[in-house]
């Protein structure tokens, strides 16, 4: 991202078919990308999105929101994480194990 050359390195173009959405193909992709940046000894790896949709995807892994910027005429969320960090559960993690009791799950 022009405006921000003292971030890298950057997950970039990251695409999944749509047909093959909402099948966890994006998160595994994700999660991957994220061990190799941390097999890499990367501190601090960013990205950006335009949609709320997959700045939630990317919480949910573990990236946190930097800063919302205007780029090239869209509003865009900086999102960033630590590879060697351990991932923190999300917001959204904490709110699904309180609405489902141990045990309440498919093999429940």
């Amino acid at each position: 991202m022009e405006i921000r050359p003292e971030l890298t390195p950057w997950l970039a173009d990251l695409y999944v078919a749509p047909i093959h959405r909402r099948h966890g193909v994006g998160s595994a992709l994700v999660r991957r990308i994220v061990q190799e940046a941390a097999r890499l000894k990367v501190q601090v790896a960013y990205l950006f999105t335009t949609s709320r949709e997959n700045e939630i995807l990317y919480a949910n892994l573990g990236w946190s929101v930097r800063e919302r910027v205007e780029y090239l005429g869209k509003l865009r969320v900086i999102m960033e994480t630590q590879p060697n960090k351990p991932l923190q559960p999300t917001r959204a993690a904490q709110q699904n194990e309180k609405r489902e009791p141990a045990g309440s799950g498919p093999r429940g």
